[in-house]
């Protein structure tokens, strides 16, 4: 009785830490889920803007967004109390949008599509897109392997390609074709590369696919995927960027023209201006080279012995140079008058000096 009456308190006492435990958890995850503050909404149906500009003004909290983003969508009603959070997500419905928290608010952005999602045909089929809004791969893909053509239409939005990488792979099963009489014909499978917009054609036999993507109020965006196209393409929209990312095998309409620099001929240019440099530079040392050598020569003296190389010229010479120049040398001169002379300037004079002036 003892044991019995002890298990049975045991069990008691287990039950109530239990109950407790519960009662615990609830009650955090009642005081949880009410900490976020309840807002009373009495919201007709609406376009999409004027219903967001109602909930800013009772929640006070702001919604950022572009206003492409909310053309032609409208909300639905919205009456009782709800949180900002609940209250967004249910105006949002159906509108393809995501909700991002910022400080203050919410910013809207586009859903982009999963990674794997994507449209492919194995067969001679062709692919026809029509939206009101954008047309936005992402990560995804739209491609027709075995022939057909690419119609895609976005009446107000844009249209991208996306960001897919170049070096994915779809590996597909090979399509069985029986007949009447049970032959089986097996479609060689090629397995598929890349993202974006493509028409491919992988096998000889496969017929060129043409593609038409329309956005007359928007812009076509290549993006990194890029387009590629085995038939003609025509492209129609205000803008179209990264055309340099768009392969097309037969004729295009609407690429814009890529303005590239032909590299090969500035590096031809480069070459053919340093050629002719060093023509030039050979031909300059070859006309060094034949030309005669000039030297210079400047005598100083014709071996005078210890004399000073340079002679004093004699009075007969010194008078017949300054009779030629009209000036006198003072340094192979020596004036001893002008005119007639004194007697003492004579007396400066020697015998045969005076003799030879008739002095």
């Amino acid at each position: 009785m003892t044991q019995g009456g002890a298990g049975k308190c045991g069990n008691t006492l287990l039950k109530v830490w239990l109950i407790a435990l519960a009662s615990c958890v609830c009650s955090s995850a009642w005081a949880q889920t009410n900490t976020e503050q309840q807002y009373l909404f009495d919201l007709q149906a609406a376009p999409m803007h004027e219903s967001l500009v109602q909930y800013s003004k009772i929640t006070r909290r702001s919604v950022l967004y572009e206003s492409r983003l909310l053309r032609n969508k409208y909300s639905p009603a919205l009456q009782g109390r709800y949180t900002a959070s609940a209250a967004l997500a249910h105006l949002l419905q159906g509108s393809g949008l995501r909700v991002k928290l910022k400080a203050n608010g919410f910013a809207l952005q586009p859903l982009a599509p999963a990674a794997t999602a994507h449209a492919q045909s194995d067969q001679v089929i062709n692919i026809q897109l029509y939206s009101l809004d954008s047309i936005l791969l992402g990560q995804s893909r739209i491609m027709t392997t075995f022939g057909g053509d690419i119609l895609a239409w976005s009446a107000q939005g844009d249209i991208n390609a996306g960001r897919g990488a170049k070096t994915t792979q779809i590996f597909t099963p090979p399509r069985r074709v029986y007949d009447n009489i049970s032959n089986v014909t097996i479609n060689p499978d090629v397995p598929s590369t890349g993202a974006g917009i493509a028409t491919l054609a992988p096998i000889a036999e496969v017929p060129p696919g043409d593609m038409d993507l329309i956005a007359p109020l928007g812009t076509i965006d290549a993006g990194e995927a890029g387009i590629r196209v085995s038939g003609n393409v025509n492209l129609a929209a205000l803008h179209v960027v990264n055309a340099e990312n768009i392969q097309v095998q037969g004729e295009s309409k609407g690429i814009p023209i890529a303005v590239t620099v032909n590299v090969g001929a500035l590096t031809s240019a480069s070459s053919s201006a340093t050629a002719a440099q060093e023509t030039l530079a050979r031909t300059r040392d070859a006309a060094r080279s034949t030309q005669p050598s000039q030297i210079q020569v400047q005598v100083l003296g014709f071996g005078a012995g210890g004399q000073s190389s340079r002679q004093m010229p004699d009075a007969s010479s010194a008078a017949s140079v300054a009779a030629a120049t009209g000036a006198y040398d003072l340094q192979a001169l020596q004036v001893v008058g002008w005119g007639d002379l004194s007697g003492g300037q004579q007396a400066q004079l020697t015998a045969a000096e005076r003799e030879r002036f008739g002095l």
